[in-house]
């Protein structure tokens, strides 16, 4: 007998994706979990990831050189969705437009930044000092980065510290990836 598919039947998205926001707003725990749960790859952009992939190189010239068409490429010879976590600094944002003319989907997350503050102080990975600069740079960004990123915008973390359940995260993300 026939069945309506359900959101875990819903084919992958794009297989390429760049996952940005505001630190501390599960960036890194969506792409693993799509590595876990979803067959992609992931790649933490400023932990190595890439270089775990055999990518670094292309990454480079995609930085230096503006070859993201390149980087793109080698992303696709892997033959399975990408996930790239990368909580870059504002001022890259044309960078990462370059990015998605070359076929990548960037999604930012965001939410209550007050409790991502806290969760990221928590964890003590990076400095206090560090993330008020990249919170600023994100604040005095925020015009050009919410008009880039429009509906592409996912806030993950409500006032409670309660996050979004993941699967309908990426259900957004393919619904929204199929529309365009």
């Amino acid at each position: 007998m026939d069945r309506e598919p359900t959101p875990t039947d819903r084919p992958a998205p794009s297989p390429l994706l760049l996952i940005s926001g505001v630190p501390a707003t599960g960036k890194s725990t969506f792409a693993r979990w799509l590595a876990e749960n979803r067959g992609f790859l992931a790649a933490d952009v400023e932990r190595g990831g890439l270089a775990r992939l055999g990518l670094q190189s292309e990454w480079d010239q995609a930085v230096s050189h503006g070859r993201q068409a390149g980087l793109v490429a080698a992303l696709h010879a892997l033959h399975r969705p990408v996930a790239l976590d990368w909580g870059y600094p504002p001022s890259s944002l044309p960078f990462v437009e370059a990015l998605c003319s070359a076929g990548v989907d960037a999604w930012w997350f965001d939410g209550d930044r007050a409790v991502a503050r806290r969760h990221f102080i928590d964890r003590g990975t990076v400095t206090v000092d560090a993330l008020d600069r990249q919170m600023t740079n994100i604040q005095a960004a925020w015009p050009r980065l919410a008009m880039f990123y429009g509906r592409r915008i996912i806030h993950t973390v409500d006032a409670d510290g309660k996050s979004v359940d993941w699967a309908e995260v990426i259900d957004r993300i393919v619904d929204q990836i199929a529309q365009s």
